[in-house]
């Protein structure tokens, strides 16, 4: 199984995951933020509304913060965090 080395915004450890699951959870963020209202979701949303979707075991919330951090780092996502600490995130 290929895997792909996830991007860090401040550094840290090198985290790589199963490129088939990278695959299938950029495209269920992208295509989440692309319904939702605006274009713009929180973070809790995105969790909340993709969490089924995804069609292999394990920590699926895990995975998806993994690859939205990734996203972020790669300038595909931009986040805003309010003074509540909600995250905003929207396609770049």
């Amino acid at each position: 199984m290929e895997n792909i080395e996830l991007e860090r915004i401040r550094g840290g450890p090198i985290v790589k995951i199963p490129k088939c699951h990278y695959e299938q959870i950029v495209s269920l963020i992208f295509s989440t933020i692309e319904k939702s209202p605006g274009g713009v979701i929180t973070l809790d949303q995105l969790i909340e509304s993709t969490k089924h979707s995804m069609s292999f075991h394990g920590d699926k919330a895990w995975y998806l913060l993994q690859v939205k951090q990734d996203l972020v780092a790669r300038r595909r996502l931009r986040l805003k965090v309010d003074k509540h600490r909600v995250q905003f995130i929207r396609a770049a």
